[in-house]
């Protein structure tokens, strides 16, 4: 459960063991398989996540390149609408192959609850390093429910950003990412899971 946005607490999606969780027996997926999950064709602001649970809370781990690394400083509501680099989200863009365009892309996301908990030195900066290397990245399931379509809006805020969408395959994506990953030796040895470095 999301707690509240008073006194500049940041919410967190989920029950908060998720961002921290030790990883055993992670589901192995790429980009292509989070594309083909089906995700429903509209959604209003609040409603239960019922008819996603299926895979919602899933953790999975995926290989990809890295394309790019944003920084959401305009504010998400999961985050309060906080612009500070300590309260946002850093946005991986993530691609099956380097020449892919971004709306081909899958999203991950690393979240400050993450960062302060475990992972201080995941700066926007560090792992934007890694821009256009083949990773490997361990977290959970998320369908991103803000950007489905909206045929009703639940409150007429104009800075509501609900069911606007982004540009990229599908809003399933990995949020949060708890485990980041370099290959260091050949893609074909990184897929047969050796030549892997962890990135603390």
């Amino acid at each position: 459960m999301a707690r509240s946005c008073t006194r500049g607490q940041v919410m967190t999606r989920g029950n908060s063991r998720r961002q921290t969780r030790k990883h055993k027996s992670a589901r192995k997926r790429d980009s292509t398989s989070l594309v083909d999950l089906e995700e429903p064709p509209d959604w209003l602001t609040g409603q239960e996540r019922d008819s996603v649970s299926g895979n919602e809370g899933r953790e999975i781990r995926m290989m990809a390149y890295l394309k790019t690394v944003k920084t959401e400083t305009r504010g998400e509501t999961c985050n309060c609408n906080l612009h500070s680099i300590t309260n946002i989200d850093l946005h991986l863009v993530m691609v099956d192959h380097k020449t892919d365009l971004e709306a081909d892309s899958v999203t991950a996301e690393i979240t400050p609850r993450v960062r302060k908990q475990s992972h201080p030195t995941w700066s926007a900066t560090k792992i934007g390093g890694y821009t256009g290397k083949f990773v490997r990245i361990t977290g959970w399931l998320m369908l991103d429910t803000a950007h489905v379509h909206h045929s009703h809006q639940a409150n007429y805020d104009p800075a509501d950003h609900a069911g606007t969408p982004l540009n990229r395959a599908t809003n399933w994506e990995m949020h949060p990412v708890t485990k980041f990953e370099v290959c260091t030796s050949t893609v074909k040895k990184c897929k047969a899971a050796t030549g892997w470095k962890d990135v603390p």
